[in-house]
This record gives structure tokens, C-alpha cells and sequence, in this order.
């Protein structure tokens, strides 16, 4: 996977962002649409919704 690093400097919208406001890594704005990001990052979006499921599965139990 993409570390965090990677990930604030390839996809989010920093330009503007003022990094010694506590608030500053809440992503507002991304670098492409949304829509276009989770078809870029599909095949993490279906892990991350399987591993969710088997989470709340557990939970169940």
C-alpha cells in the first residue's frame, strides 16, 4: 500500500494547508474526484469493504 506520506502528496489537495493547524490532515479536498479515486483504487476498496465485513461479522458473535 501507499504510505501516509505517499498518500497526502499523490492524492490530497494540500496547496493551501497550513501544516501546524491541528486540523490540517483532515482531507478536505482530494487531488482528482472522488469518483475517479475509487475506480483508480478499486481492488483496495473491495479489500477494505471485505475486511469490514468480516469485522462486523465478529461482532455478531
Amino acid at each position: 500500500g501507499n504510505s501516509f506520506e505517499d498518500f497526502i502528496e499523490n492524492l490530497v489537495d494540500v496547496e493551501g494547508v497550513n501544516e501546524h493547524d491541528p486540523l490540517a490532515f483532515f482531507i478536505q479536498t482530494f487531488t482528482q474526484p472522488t469518483d475517479i479515486l475509487l475506480t483508480m483504487f478499486a481492488k483496495q476498496v473491495k479489500q477494505a469493504k471485505e475486511e469490514l465485513r468480516v469485522l462486523d461479522e465478529s461482532k455478531e458473535k
